[in-house]
């Protein structure tokens, strides 16, 4: 019943379905790309991110939040790493800074939230990306 209620949560509200569809076709590029190969191999991130691919009922910014924290939280160099990653991406600068703000104080929600979800949006069919737009 639980997972069916997760369904019911995911079809239902369409703008949830849709980030995520972004959201999901943004990890499954960096996965194709090898991005995390070196995390993978850590059996606690490898958790929480299937945890994350598994999450039917989440809002999309929920997700990249969580996705964020437990790459810093995991891999060795931390934010280093991170903001190094952000770098393999062709990102504007209002894209860069947002991701780089999730998580943090200065992330300014209403503003910093329609930026990332516009830019999850463009990775609804990710087999269609070569690069990040």
């Amino acid at each position: 019943m639980h997972d069916l209620i997760h369904a019911d949560h995911f079809y239902h509200n369409n703008h949830s379905y849709q980030g995520q569809l972004g959201f999901y076709g943004f990890l499954d590029f960096c996965m194709r790309e090898k991005h995390f190969t070196e995390l993978m191999s850590n059996e606690k991130f490898e958790s929480e991110f299937e945890y994350l691919i598994a999450d039917m009922n989440a809002y999309a910014i929920h997700l990249l939040k969580c996705f964020k924290s437990a790459i810093i939280h995991y891999h060795p160099q931390k934010t280093i790493f991170f903001e190094s990653w952000l770098t393999k991406f062709d990102l504007s600068a209002d894209i860069k800074k947002a991701f780089s703000e999730l998580n943090t104080e200065s992330y300014q929600n209403v503003d910093q939230d329609a930026i990332l979800l516009e830019y999850l949006g463009r990775w609804k069919h990710s087999e269609l990306q070569t690069k990040s737009n």
